[in-house]
């Protein structure tokens, strides 16, 4: 029977998995509150494990299975029996039965039918797809943090939909070789003259690349500047992911969207020095009294 050692051994690995020193994520959270940062370690690694099934399972099925099987051990972490040590680590802040329980097993449900997804049409309907799939993830990290507020939520969701938007540009290129566009709208690719084509570095591809990251950055700074102040400290973990978000679309822009060719990513230094500043903002936000 593994031990509490064993099980604390297990969730580091699973932490280290998915925010490793001097990513995104281990900065967010550097800065969080101390008496939430494990849950929210835990839970980000845990969406780490989720995303992995429909990232690195070829086999539609198996990504299935493996989904379900971690919405029944959600359930076992609402009775109090999780087996999974990031489960045994998220059963004090999910478990007991609570209402915020059958959100995480409606997540998972979500994520499953998002295995195997088709292009779409219109810009549109891609947007609806991040909405339904994938913003219930940073709703739930909200209410890890604290946040309680319907419009503080809502806001944490759709910033998570655009940090979803974000990688899934970055992915384009094994995309295409899938034989797919997304995150692109077909509509999108026949208007640009980009319907035959799946060369990343003619110049027109690079003209909708910058488009794109262009409207997501500008759509996740707005979002980030507006958030409520009063539910601010308890996502700050998530502002700061939207800060880098911001800064790393913008990066990529700058250097002329080379994403066929270059894998973009910002420095530790840089991250630390945004998150601080990310805190440091909202700090100063607080003490003025700015809504």
């Amino acid at each position: 029977m593994p031990t509490a050692a064993d099980n604390a051994s297990g969730v580091d690995y699973f932490i280290a998995q998915a925010a490793p020193t001097g990513s995104a994520l281990y900065y967010a959270c550097l800065f969080s509150d101390p008496a939430r940062r494990s849950a929210l370690l835990a839970w980000h690694a845990l969406e780490h494990e989720l995303l992995k099934s429909l990232t690195d399972i070829q086999d539609p099925g198996v990504a299935r299975l493996r989904l379900q099987w971690w919405a029944e051990e959600m359930q076992r972490v609402a009775a109090g029996h999780a087996r999974h040590p990031l489960g045994q680590a998220l059963q004090p802040a999910f478990g007991h039965g609570r209402p915020a329980m059958m959100e995480v097993i409606d997540a998972i449900a979500r994520l499953q039918d998002a295995v195997s997804l088709p292009d779409r049409e219109l810009a549109s309907q891609l947007d609806a797809d991040y909405q339904r799939h994938f913003a219930p993830l940073w709703r739930l990290s909200a209410q890890l943090g604290g946040v309680d507020s319907d419009a503080a939520l809502d806001a944490a969701a759709e910033l998570g939909q655009r940090h979803h938007e974000l990688r899934a540009l970055q992915a384009l290129p094994q995309t295409l070789a899938q034989g797919l566009c997304r995150p692109l709208a077909r509509a999108d690719l026949a208007h640009a003259g980009l319907a035959e084509t799946t060369d990343l570095t003619a110049p027109d591809w690079r003209n909708l690349l910058a488009q794109k990251f262009t409207q997501l950055r500008q759509r996740i700074e707005q979002l980030r500047l507006a958030y409520p102040a009063a539910a601010a400290p308890h996502f700050l973990h998530g502002l700061i992911l939207a800060r880098l978000d911001a800064a790393l679309a913008g990066e990529i822009v700058r250097d002329g969207c080379h994403i066929g060719s270059r894998q973009y990513a910002l420095t530790p230094i840089r991250r630390l020095w945004l998150a601080w500043r990310t805190r440091r903002a909202l700090r100063r936000r607080l003490v003025t009294g700015d809504k």
